[in-house]
């Protein structure tokens, strides 16, 4: 039996595409039916304006081949693609596609708009697709069930459990012998005394007081982007060698230790990209506006 995460498994069947399946253990794969309205439109435009404007009408053909091998590469009969080229299996969920098809919807759907000569139209237009969308889709705007009285712990998942071994960091070949949730000892596993513990994602710090010199693990997987501070001065930060865990040094005194997860420089480069990309995309809209209302 092929596990969850396995790529073959997860496969899009064509009919749920056309499915309204929404519940707490089955995943949506509907296209919408404004969706599908909006792809017809797409069509007629691609037809009518393939003589009068002929790079419009270009640009939504071209649109709408990419829409349909994104919604092909969900469905089986790309499995054999999927198997040629062994790093589309990185993607692991063919229906990751989807995010894909619902981009080139709305941006085919908004070029049918061009159709409509009166701006007015095409703001009427606009604004009663939208508020369909939103009624016709209203049932997944609708919880299952609610409980009014839960935590996040009552449904926090043991990732050690649960969680498939490669969604964790390179380097973690085997779980700790028992599961901790404290700082530990890196010999036993037995949780240490601490106080003033503070967690969340990007931060970790405690208080300890140990009689000796010791190495401790702490429950957070090392990742590039983390550092280690005791009493204010950057220390060194390992990682135990099997388990991935960090792992830290410490002296026989009372100490506060702080993890911080930081910026590495791809990720900085990563953040200017995003940011030029975001400030190119403004400026070439507003770019397009000037030019639309002096015209």
């Amino acid at each position: 039996i092929l596990p969850l995460d396995n790529f073959v498994n997860q496969f899009v069947r064509i009919e749920e595409f056309f499915k309204l399946t929404w519940n707490g253990f089955v995943i949506s794969h509907e296209i919408g039916i404004i969706h599908l309205v909006l792809t017809v439109l797409a069509i007629i435009s691609c037809l009518v304006l393939f003589k009068k404007q002929r790079k419009l009408s270009l640009f939504i053909f071209f649109g709408l081949l990419l829409l349909f091998i994104s919604l092909w590469m969900q469905t089986i009969q790309s499995l054999n693609l999927w198997l040629l080229f062994s790093p589309l299996q990185f993607i692991q969920f063919p229906w990751r596609f989807a995010g894909i098809s619902i981009f080139l919807i709305a941006l085919l759907g908004g070029s049918s708009v061009q159709l409509i000569k009166s701006s007015n139209l095409k703001f009427i237009f606009a604004a009663i697709f939208g508020m369909a969308i939103l009624l016709v889709q209203n049932h997944y705007f609708k919880p299952q069930n609610l409980k009014s009285n839960a935590t996040d712990k009552d449904f926090i998942i043991l990732e050690d459990v649960y969680l498939p071994k490669e969604y964790l960091p390179i380097g973690v070949k085997a779980d700790p012998p028992r599961k901790i949730t404290l700082p530990a000892l890196a010999d036993n596993y037995q949780e240490v005394p601490i106080t003033n513990l503070v967690k969340r994602s990007n931060f970790y710090s405690f208080s300890i007081n140990p009689e000796k010199a010791t190495e401790i693990v702490v429950p957070i997987y090392w990742f590039p982007g983390w550092r280690s501070f005791r009493d204010g001065q950057e220390m060194t930060l390992k990682k135990q060698p099997k388990t991935g865990l960090i792992l830290l040094s410490l002296p026989p005194d009372k100490q506060k230790i702080v993890l911080k997860f930081t910026d590495t420089p791809l990720r900085r480069i990563g953040n200017f990209v995003s940011l030029f990309s975001l400030i190119g995309v403004c400026g070439l809209s507003f770019g397009w506006l000037r030019r639309k209302s002096s015209a």
